[in-house]
């Protein structure tokens, strides 16, 4: 069945279906005039035109990292415009957060900053339907754009070097302080990938 042209597309994968961020969707799709349309053949949660969109929890995301789900997704994803939503409270987490702060700060400078995945941090799954409804209204939208813009990360007003980013991606693995970290990347002429 062909669908109407000129009303914005989200494709939706059908697991997701029964999730509250499909149910609050299908409210903006008849205030909205956006079309669903269920795609068995999608390997993310959603797709926007050629944006390809992850959603996931603050839990799943930690546990998709530690079996390895994560960089598989991301290896899939490779050479497309991928972008993560991650949902809800780092409290969630299982493990206590003040034990893995510096590991999962690591992994998300990883992601965002080498890899150039934006993650948007959002608080539930209203406030990520309405995230993909703008992303979907805005036509043409570029990497820039302040629909891809971390709300968190909008509160740092201080701009860091890429060596300060480098030593605080390093500081993120247990054992190793400011000191470690700038020898180590002293003897690998500053490259953070010899060090991995």
């Amino acid at each position: 069945m062909e669908q109407p042209t000129e009303l914005p597309i989200i494709y939706v994968d059908p697991n997701e279906k029964w999730h509250q961020v499909v149910d609050y969707l299908r409210a903006y799709a008849y205030k909205e005039q956006i079309t669903l349309i269920d795609d068995k053949n999608l390997c993310c949660d959603f797709r926007i035109g050629k944006k390809h969109i992850e959603r996931k929890t603050c839990l799943d995301f930690w546990l998709s990292w530690r079996d390895g789900r994560l960089f598989e997704q991301i290896k899939d994803h490779k050479g497309k415009n991928f972008i993560i939503l991650i949902e809800g409270d780092w409290r969630d987490l299982r493990d206590p957060f003040w034990k893995i702060k510096n590991e999962l700060h690591g992994l998300l400078n990883k992601i965002q900053l080498e890899l150039k995945i934006p993650i948007l941090r959002l608080r539930g799954p209203k406030t990520s339907a309405s995230r993909l409804k703008s992303i979907v209204q805005e036509k043409g939208i570029s990497e820039d754009s302040s629909l891809l813009k971390d709300p968190v990360r909008k509160s740092y007003k201080k701009k860091w070097s890429l060596r300060e980013k480098q030593v605080h991606t390093m500081r993120s693995h247990r054992g190793i302080g400011p000191k470690t970290a700038n020898q180590e990347l002293d003897r690998r002429s500053g490259d953070l990938l010899r060090w991995y």
